[in-house]
């Protein structure tokens, strides 16, 4: 069979007099999953992607001969694809995890931390990784309060110093870590200190 395949959807092609007329074998979800759908109904949006493409031949011309076994196979690998990433993405977010405790570990003790551009910076990633609820705040030689923040959906932890510290050749009081751009706009951004 004649398909066309999206970003969205997987179409078997067929003309119909004179006309091209979709039908949807697979639908893609939420999450880079496909759906085995086939459709025996016309698309309703036929007549639009054929004008987006340009016309019926240009149509004919993008499809491609695949059987439904290929689009399932098709499927399948996608399925697979994306199991390897989640999987791949979450050893990555436990390494990041243990990477920011660690350096959390080695310039915070028992002892007050001097508070400094790096201090803050450690201390405002290891928040933002933790909920509010479950925060320690540890000991430092300028007073503090912390606070986070949902930004659109992103996790943000914010720092106000009782002295200013410079940073980036600035002195300030308000530093945060997370936040998208437009958000939290009296805060400056910390930065890590480069060795």
């Amino acid at each position: 069979m004649k398909t066309l395949q999206t970003k969205s959807y997987i179409f078997r092609v067929e003309e119909e007099d004179g006309k091209v007329v979709l039908y949807v074998v697979a639908s893609h979800v939420f999450g880079g999953k496909w759906n085995l759908i086939n459709e025996s109904n016309p698309w309703q949006g036929t007549d639009s992607l054929v004008g987006s493409y340009g016309g019926s031949a240009k149509i004919l011309a993008s499809c491609r001969e695949q059987t439904l076994d290929d689009i399932k196979a098709y499927i399948e690998r996608r399925k697979d694809e994306g199991k390897r990433q989640m999987e791949s993405e979450a050893e990555k977010a436990e390494a990041r995890r243990i990477e920011i405790e660690d350096e959390y570990r080695r310039v915070f003790s028992n002892e007050p931390t001097v508070t400094n551009a790096d201090s803050v910076y450690v201390l405002l990633r290891y928040l933002n990784s933790k909920n509010w609820g479950s925060w320690v705040l540890p000991a430092m030689t300028i007073g503090y309060s912390c606070h986070q923040y949902d930004c659109d959906g992103r996790m943000a932890t914010t720092i106000k110093l009782d002295e200013p510290i410079r940073v980036a050749g600035e002195e300030g009081t308000m530093f945060q870590y997370g936040a998208p751009r437009g958000h939290l706009a009296k805060y400056r951004r910390t930065v890590p200190i480069e060795d």
